[in-house]
């Protein structure tokens, strides 16, 4: 079982709503009050005991609203000083809302007597745009938390891109990205991925290479294919991460250095009008034959200068995909890609992809040197698709 951050706020904030998405998007395990508690269950004794036994850190969100509150004051900041008095690793400190790090401090402790630490130690100025330094202050409780957490082994992500992961679920990081994503992806603002998401995964990568350990992860979940192929695009193999993927039956799936091997798989190649385009279409119908779907919707953009199609020797299914075979699938994929791209000079890779997300994510591990990859996902009713992200 994870052990979250505790995070301490006022509710009349509602700032903190943003960076409890932007921790949620890093992967940081939140211990809050409205999810960690039903309605109208704020018991002192589970806050108690939420600091005392089950969390790693502590973080509170410093305005005029959290010093005037007597609960924070009288019971979550002397429990937090309690535990950190007989655990010096737990970590604690505050994100301090347009008031310096030194005079927070001061005025916490003529309130109630408690030393904050300035371990975060992060101002908010509310004069500036408020989500990049919100940004800034998850960054560093993200850090604070690996380095407290984060072992010699793999690390262990749970990810969920439909719902959120309960904060007494397994693994390092939760990944949660509903919201801004939906189960169905139809109604979704695609800017999310550019502006939220993708940054979310660049900073996980960056915090974990700034601990010590294995640079090795062991993930499992669930997850949107191109969120998968994101994950996987990121902690890609020229970055020297290693990438196991848990299915539902704990079966693994393993990126690693391979030779590309499609074994009977086709991967046909159709050039378009001559002169036009400038895009190559690659279409993975693993688990079943998306042909149609995949040509109304591109019927609507610029004609591709080629199209890749790639089919499982015996018709698509959903075994048509084995995990011991899908390491050299996976780069046998971004190698026809890669040859798409140089013989017909195309600009971008438009992906459809129909597959287990196990497999999305090692094609995204595989697919380092291809050029920008846009990623399109299956409406609710699969009858068409729409943009996700773009990768680069």
């Amino acid at each position: 079982m994870a052990q979250p951050v505790f995070l301490s706020y006022a509710w009349s904030d509602p700032e903190v709503d943003d960076l409890d998405d932007l921790l949620r998007w890093r992967g940081v395990p939140v211990w809050r009050d409205r999810r960690a508690m039903g309605f109208g269950d704020y018991q002192e004794d589970k806050v108690r005991s939420a600091l005392r036994e089950d969390c790693s850190g502590f973080a509170l969100y410093l305005t005029e609203n959290a010093l005037g509150s007597q609960f924070i004051c009288g019971i979550e900041l002397p429990t937090m000083d309690d535990r950190r008095s007989r655990d010096p690793e737990f970590f604690a400190g505050a994100v301090f809302r347009d008031s310096g790090v030194l005079e927070g401090q001061r005025r916490v402790h003529e309130r109630c007597g408690v030393a904050l630490s300035a371990e975060l130690g992060h101002a908010i100025d509310s004069s500036s745009p408020l989500r990049p330094q919100l940004t800034t202050a998850a960054n560093g409780i993200l850090a604070g938390y690996l380095r407290r957490e984060r072992g010699d082994g793999p690390a262990e992500i749970m990810v969920d891109t439909r719902s959120d992961v309960p904060w007494r679920a397994d693994g390092l990081l939760h990944i949660a990205w509903n919201p801004p994503l939906e189960h169905c992806l139809d109604a979704h603002d695609d800017a999310c991925w550019g502006n939220d998401l993708l940054p979310a995964l660049r900073d996980v990568r960056a915090a974990l290479e700034g601990v010590d350990g294995e640079r090795r992860l062991q993930v499992r979940g669930r997850a949107h294919l191109s969120a998968a192929l994101a994950l996987g695009y990121e902690f890609r193999l020229p970055t020297q991460w290693r990438l196991t993927v848990r299915d539902q039956e704990d079966q693994a799936w393993n990126a690693a250095a391979a030779q590309p091997d499609l074994a009977g798989w086709r991967a046909e190649v159709r050039p378009g009008p001559p002169g036009e385009g400038g895009n190559l279409v690659c279409v993975v119908h693993a688990t079943h034959d998306i042909s149609r779907w995949v040509r109304e919707h591109v019927s609507s953009m610029p004609a591709a200068r080629a199209t890749l199609n790639v089919f499982p020797p015996e018709g698509s299914n959903n075994r048509s995909v084995e995990p011991a075979f899908a390491n050299a699938l996976a780069s046998g994929i971004a190698d026809a890609i890669r040859a798409g791209r140089r013989d017909y000079g195309t600009t971008e890779t438009h992906l459809y992809f129909a597959g287990p997300w196990p497999l999305a994510a090692l094609l995204g591990w595989h697919l380092a040197s291809s050029g920008p990859i846009v990623s399109y996902e299956a409406t609710e009713d699969r009858s068409s698709y729409v943009r996700a992200c773009r990768l680069t």
